[in-house]
């Protein structure tokens, strides 16, 4: 199945499940079904990740592996948040969308993009004096929603009722980068091998903020900025495991 056509079956599958979210915010969709849910929150490892929803549970993740963090902060930069992470390991894995846009903006040989993240991947393990693994997936991408997580403990693979999608690690990064995630999840997700215009100003793309940022009214202020941009077909929705 090509990616297309995975992106069409899961948007189907997951129809439902969005109409009654949007009808009664997330919050209100947890504390509907509540099943299990504490069991999404533990101490995440010490893992550099992609924020792909077909990697693996439980690490810090960022698009392409921290790839584009880099391009802001450097990879010394990269490095001093690793440590405070305790990172014990760094990731790649295969069909990297992130690593897709970075080509892009760098303008480089899109079909070479695996090898970047690749590259780069093993240049920040080296670095960091860290081992460096390579993640391999066997299916197509497909997420409508990312989860920006500012508790560090949070995933929402651990409910099944939950809609897959991106995640990023937002504690102690900077806000800007936290929003530039933002933006390239719903980039990815938009783009025509995925959802394509099908995500719009009534099925919207979501962005699920789990936790409260350091600065609030920053964050929710750059994102109604990101909403704007992107005419409103991104909805912000906020929930807190404390308030339930």
């Amino acid at each position: 199945m090509d990616n297309t056509e995975h992106a069409k079956k899961y948007w189907t599958k997951e129809l439902t499940r969005f109409k009654i979210i949007k009808s009664v915010w997330i919050n209100e969709y947890i504390r509907m079904l509540w099943t299990d849910v504490m069991t999404a929150f533990k101490q995440k490892t010490g893992c550099v990740c992609c924020m792909d929803d077909r990697t693996e549970d439980w690490q810090l993740r960022l698009a392409g592996s921290w790839i584009l963090l880099a391009e802001e902060i450097g990879i010394d930069g990269i490095v001093d948040l690793m440590k405070k992470y305790n990172v014990e390991e760094v990731t790649s894995h295969n069909d990297c969308w992130a690593a897709k846009i970075y080509a892009k903006t760098k303008g480089l040989d899109i079909s070479k993009s695996d090898e970047y993240a690749k590259e780069f991947s093993k240049k920040l393990a080296k670095k960091a004096n860290l081992p460096y693994r390579h993640i391999k997936v066997d299916h197509p991408h497909a997420a409508r929603c990312v989860y920006v997580d500012f508790t560090n403990r949070f995933n929402p693979k651990g409910i099944h009722w939950l809609p897959k999608g991106f995640e990023v690690t937002a504690k102690g990064m900077p806000l800007q980068h936290i929003i530039d995630e933002i933006e390239v999840a719903f980039t990815i997700a938009t783009w025509d091998h995925g959802f394509g215009d099908r995500i719009d100003q009534n099925s919207q793309f979501y962005v699920f903020v789990v936790g409260t940022p350091d600065n609030f009214y920053d964050f929710v202020e750059a994102l109604n900025e990101v909403s704007t941009k992107a005419e409103w077909k991104i909805r912000i929705d906020f929930f807190n495991k404390i308030n339930f």
